[in-house]
């Protein structure tokens, strides 16, 4: 399996390396090392490409309010709808802080909720015993 597998790449790479495709049998180094050496710098551009994708993500799951938010939500197991509800009333009663939800339970408060989270009292109330039991 070993040997099909080298044999169908090493002709794939003289096809490849050979500038007139069949027409020419012969590769000389040059331009074997040439063709080689392009692979090796693609494949080098894509892995620096994922770790830097990798670092920003990173970086943005632990220095963000937005990534606090976020894991704030997934260590409490929250749903979609939660998450958005949540967010919802963060933004109806102006908090600065996404995180600061979780820690100030008057925001959750079913009895002082701001008119236009009203109709969505009994979610909300189900929200607040989930976080602060």
């Amino acid at each position: 399996m070993n040997t099909l597998a080298m044999h169908c790449w090493s002709q794939v790479a003289l096809l490849a390396a050979s500038p007139f495709g069949r027409g020419r049998s012969n590769v000389d180094t040059t331009t074997l090392v040439i063709f080689l050496g392009g692979a090796v710098l693609v494949i080098a551009l894509i892995s620096v490409g994922a770790v830097l994708g990798h670092r920003a993500a990173h970086k943005w799951r632990h220095n963000s309010q937005a990534g606090l938010f976020h894991g704030l939500c997934k260590l409490h197991e929250l749903s979609r709808a939660e998450r958005n509800l949540l967010s919802q009333v963060g933004r109806a009663r102006n908090v600065k802080l996404a995180g600061q939800v979780f820690i100030d339970p008057s925001l959750l408060n079913p009895k002082k909720l701001p008119p236009a989270l009203r109709d969505k009292q009994k979610p909300i109330a189900a929200l607040y015993k989930k976080l602060f039991g």
